[in-house]
């Protein structure tokens, strides 16, 4: 699972049961008897809103905000784009609840909005209308990051996350000198450095939608691939980092530190844009991201049969097995929580979950070797029902952990 520190832990996991309704929890079952969970509920969106009740259990302070995007898989970027406001909340991470359509909200998520102490919900892409606005809660106050594109989607979470990430920022270095807990210096400059480490994501539109949960949680910067196979900026993009680089957010001025990285092969024109705004060295930082590698998935990101975690770690982790296959994409984002975070940039070195991604529900891609290294008892996640995870595919897995 993601490395935040106070997400719930596996064994929590071990109470949640699919009985044709939503998911119900109850105490811990032992691992070393049945180290397999089955995460599922009766539709995607009722296990999304059962998953963010897990990551935040009573005693964890429950965020003011949500995210809520569609949960219809050819919406299924909005989900990636939305996850970048989290930053500008505050938070690591938000939980993130899916609409039944653009057009009704659910209700599994009214539910869960009706339960929590919910103030503020962002609707991104498809779901950002006064239609789905009107159906929230009386307490939730609506707020809508949307475009007629997906690349206006982009563009205005992009905008909104940036600026209010800095303002967040400011009012944060504004009350530490008040109480002289910072020493006084030009603002500006130090927003500068806070940007130089704030990572803005560009992702190529064409990941498969089974991906997309899989990009992390930082802002994203849709890039839009050519007939050369090449990355462009899209126009609504372009013209968001164009305020930002020459114009910047008012008391601070152009933000000429933004730290744009994940780029796979940017086009000329894409090249001598970021070289003119941030120069060659830091340019040539951006671009130096792993080319696409033959043999894997569409998008070239994914190896099934790597580690994305240190299999010698000792107890206290767990294998998530997930399907990657377009029929699972709807379960994917609901599980989104659950799925490792940067799971395309990682490797076993860097850190993540370890993870077992299917072709196929019944069978494994192939030989998973580092299995064998780690250390039960671990429990083995699958994100749906037996027709995504088929039970066989789940005990060869638990039967070659350790052995």
């Amino acid at each position: 699972m993601s490395q935040v520190p106070h997400r719930a832990t596996a064994w929590a996991l071990m109470g949640v049961l699919a009985v044709g309704a939503a998911a119900t929890l109850r105490p811990p079952a032992a691992s070393a008897a049945d180290p397999i969970i089955r995460v599922t509920a009766a539709s995607p969106q009722a296990l999304a809103a059962d998953i963010a009740n897990l990551e935040w259990p009573a005693g964890r302070p429950f965020p003011s905000a949500v995210l809520v995007v569609s949960g219809l898989p050819q919406n299924a970027v909005d989900a990636m784009l939305a996850k970048g406001v989290a930053s500008a909340e505050g938070y690591g991470q938000l939980p993130l609840l899916l609409s039944d359509s653009p057009t009704q909200l659910g209700s599994a998520t009214v539910q869960f909005l009706e339960t929590h102490a919910v103030k503020r919900a962002y609707l991104i892409g498809a779901d950002a209308n006064p239609t789905l606005a009107s159906q929230l809660p009386s307490q939730v106050h609506p707020l809508l990051l949307g475009g007629a594109t997906r690349f206006d989607t982009a563009a205005a979470v992009l905008q909104y996350t940036i600026q209010q990430s800095v303002s967040r920022y400011v009012q944060q270095i504004r009350q530490e000198v008040t109480l002289g807990w910072y020493p006084p210096a030009p603002i500006p400059q130090q927003v500068q450095d806070y940007l130089s480490e704030f990572l803005i994501q560009a992702v190529p539109d064409n990941l498969p939608p089974t991906a997309i949960p899989l990009i992390g949680p930082e802002p994203v910067v849709l890039m839009q691939v050519n007939r050369e196979g090449q990355e462009e900026l899209p126009d609504p993009e372009w013209r968001v980092l164009q305020q930002l680089h020459d114009i910047g957010v008012p008391g601070v001025g152009p933000l000429a530190s933004l730290n744009i990285s994940g780029i796979f092969q940017p086009s000329p024109a894409l090249l001598r844009q970021l070289t003119t705004w941030y120069g060659p060295q830091k340019t040539q930082a951006m671009v130096q991201t792993s080319p696409p590698v033959p043999g894997r998935d569409p998008a070239g990101t994914i190896d099934r049969t790597e580690a994305l975690k240190d299999p010698t770690v000792q107890g206290g982790t767990e294998v998530v097995v997930l399907n990657l296959t377009p029929q699972a994409v709807e379960w994917d984002l609901a599980a989104d929580e659950l799925v490792p975070p940067n799971a395309l940039q990682s490797s076993p070195e860097e850190g993540g979950t370890p993870t077992v991604y299917l072709d196929d529900a019944s069978t494994l891609p192939g030989p998973v070797p580092w299995l064998a290294d780690l250390h039960p008892p671990i429990p083995v996640i699958a994100i749906g029902g037996p027709d995504l995870v088929a039970p066989q595919v789940l005990q060869q897995i638990a039967s070659a952990i350790g052995g």
